[in-house]
């Protein structure tokens, strides 16, 4: 019997002690996998963290990006801004030169036609008088022509007028030197070649400044369409019309310019006209020796007897 008691007990321990050893290890996983979801919680925290502090720095670089924005287009309408005060300035500088060299033109005219009218009155009194009378009052309107034309010169300076004209249709190879001696007769304060940009060849047109009022007519009346040749391209005809200090492209001046030089092609025309219309001097100073009157003789002229055989 003692001995079936050993065995039940020592069965009874046995059993005890696995029974320990399970709960052992049941305690030891509970334990493993307390500390899983701890790490897993400790991992999304840390995630979530993460995020947000991703999320705090997109939102500020967005921020910076917008402020960067806001600047550079501040910066750009005050440029834009500053752009047209500065155009309007020119404008305004261009319409009072404008306006100066109206008031230099309307005076001109005026003593054009005032000249005009001079000249026509001595004819008129040349044809009544007599050729003694009309040396006289010739001299006397070559007298005051001269002075008129030296107080247009003070004017001019007075007003501080710039006389510059345009030349135009020139060759690329034009210097200020090869332009200066085709204006050597008529010798201009300054040249201004236009060239193209980072060179020295001519865009085909120049600037030409004068000191005195009479230099640019002077020009303008004997350089238009004249035969430009510098020996390096072939002889070009060339364009001289009027143009104007200060530079700019607003609508007015170039509207100014445009009849300014209408006005000067117009002259041109009516100079060219009256030339033609005037008789040669030798007929003239024939028809003045008879009396206005052509001696006819066989209904031949007398220019055209010299050719006709039998004539006398």
């Amino acid at each position: 019997m003692g001995e079936k008691a050993d065995k039940k007990r020592k069965r009874s321990q046995a059993t005890s002690e696995e029974v320990g050893e399970t709960d052992a290890k049941i305690e030891q996983v509970d334990v493993d996998k307390e500390a899983r979801k701890k790490l897993k919680r400790e991992e999304k925290q840390k995630k979530k963290e993460s995020k947000k502090i991703e999320a705090e720095a997109e939102e500020s670089q967005v921020k910076e990006d917008t402020e960067a924005q806001a600047k550079k287009e501040k910066k750009k309408e005050k440029k834009k801004a500053d752009k047209e005060a500065e155009k309007k300035n020119e404008e305004k500088e261009e319409s009072k030169d404008v306006e100066m060299e109206d008031a230099t033109e309307e005076k001109q005219d005026e003593k054009k036609d005032k000249k005009k009218k001079t000249k026509k009155d001595k004819k008129k009194e040349k044809k009544e008088n007599g050729d003694a009378a009309n040396d006289e009052q010739a001299e006397a309107a070559e007298a005051n022509e001269q002075q008129q034309e030296q107080e247009e010169q003070q004017y001019h300076q007075q007003k501080k007028v710039r006389f510059i004209v345009f030349v135009g249709n020139l060759p690329y190879t034009a210097t200020v030197e090869s332009i200066k001696k085709h204006f050597e007769k008529n010798p201009p304060a300054s040249v201004r070649v236009a060239t193209e940009k980072g060179s020295s060849k001519c865009r085909g047109f120049a600037f030409i400044e004068f000191d005195h009022y009479d230099r640019m007519k002077t020009c303008l009346k004997l350089y238009h369409h004249s035969q430009f040749d510098d020996g390096k391209s072939p002889a070009r005809r060339i364009n001289v019309e009027l143009t104007a200090g200060g530079g700019g492209k607003s609508e007015n001046r170039k509207e100014k310019l445009k009849q300014k030089n209408k006005k000067l092609e117009e002259e041109r025309k009516r100079a060219l006209q009256e030339q033609k219309k005037q008789p040669s001097k030798e007929n003239k100073s024939y028809n003045n020796n008879n009396g206005g009157q052509e001696d006819w003789q066989g209904g031949i002229h007398p220019s055209r007897r010299g050719r006709v055989s039998g004539s006398y």
